[in-house]
C-alpha cells in the first residue's frame, strides 16, 4: 500500500514555507516548523493566497508533485503540473469503453466491486448495493437523529458534493486526463456519490468525536477529517484499479488464441 499522502496548506495562517533539501519546511503562525519529504507525498492542495509562497509552490510542482489550488468555497481553481508526465492509459481505455462491450463489462464489474467493498467496510456485506445504500442512508440517518445533527448534515450536503467532486477531479488532473472528456465525466459522477454517502457517515462520527471545535476554517476543517478518513486514498485505489482492469481486459483481447489439442 501507497504511504504518499495529500498535503493541505492554508496558505492565509502560513508564516513560512520554504524549500530543505528534497522536503517542505512550513511553519503556521503560533507553531513551530513541520518537515515534509517530498518523497511521502502525492500532492498539495492549497487554499488562500498562493503569492507570497508561489516559488515555493512552483519548485514542488518541478519535483513532481501535483499542486493544487482552491477556492474559499472548496472549489478547484486551477493545478501546477510537471510538464514532462505522460497521460495516464486509463485516458485511452475510457475513451474506448463505450464502444467495446468487453470493456463496458470490465468497467460495470469494477463499478460493483468498488461499491461492495465500500459498504461491506461498513459491515453491509450483504444485499443488493441498492438494498446497502438504503441501509446506510438508515444508519446515517439514526446516528444524525441520536446526536441532535440532522439539520448540520442537511446545511454539509453541498459542501460534501463540491468537496467530493474535486478531490475526484484532481486525483484526474493529477493523471493528466482531460475532465471535458465525457467518459471521463461519467467516472467522476460514477465515484461522487458513494464518496458522499461514505462521508455523511464519516462527518457524523467525526463531529462526535469534537471535531467541530477544530482550529481554522470549517472548509479546512472538513478537508482535514476528509484526509483522516482516507478518501483521497479510496480515490486512488479506485483509479488505479479501474486502469489495471480495463487494461487487462483490452490487452486479453489481443492476445492470440491457443491451439487446442485434439
Amino acid at each position: 500500500m501507497s504511504t504518499r499522502r495529500t498535503l493541505l496548506i492554508e496558505l492565509d495562517r502560513v508564516a513560512s514555507l520554504r524549500r530543505d533539501g528534497p522536503a517542505l519546511r512550513l511553519a503556521l503562525h503560533g507553531r513551530s516548523e513541520q518537515w515534509f519529504p517530498l518523497r511521502r507525498l502525492s500532492r498539495i492542495l492549497c487554499s488562500g493566497d498562493p503569492a507570497p509562497h508561489f516559488a515555493t509552490l512552483l519548485w514542488c510542482a518541478g519535483e513532481g508533485i501535483p499542486v493544487s489550488f482552491l477556492a474559499a468555497s472548496g472549489k478547484l481553481i486551477a493545478q501546477l503540473l510537471h510538464p514532462g508526465g505522460l497521460p495516464s492509459p486509463l485516458h485511452h481505455w475510457l475513451e474506448a469503453k463505450d464502444c467495446d462491450p468487453d470493456l463496458q463489462q470490465a468497467w460495470q464489474d469494477w463499478h460493483d466491486n468498488l461499491l461492495a467493498h465500500w459498504y461491506a467496510e461498513l459491515g453491509m456485506r450483504h444485499g443488493t448495493p441498492a438494498l446497502r445504500r438504503q441501509r446506510l442512508a438508515n444508519l446515517t440517518g439514526q446516528l444524525a437523529a441520536r446526536l441532535g445533527l440532522r439539520g448540520q448534515l442537511r446545511q454539509y450536503q453541498p459542501a460534501l458534493h463540491a468537496l467530493a467532486r474535486n478531490a475526484i477531479e484532481d486525483a484526474l488532473l493529477a493523471r493528466r486526463l482531460s475532465l471535458f472528456s465525457q467518459p471521463v465525466g461519467q467516472l467522476v459522477d460514477a465515484l461522487e456519490q458513494p464518496l458522499v454517502n461514505l462521508a455523511q457517515l464519516k462527518l457524523l462520527e467525526y463531529w462526535s468525536d469534537g471535531g467541530r471545535h477544530a482550529d481554522g476554517s470549517p472548509h479546512a476543517n472538513l478537508l482535514r477529517a476528509w484526509q483522516g478518513w482516507g478518501m483521497d486514498l479510496r480515490i486512488e485505489r479506485a483509479l488505479r484499479l479501474l486502469e489495471q482492469q480495463l487494461e487487462r481486459t483490452a490487452l486479453f483481447q489481443d492476445a492470440p488464441l491457443e491451439a487446442h489439442q485434439p
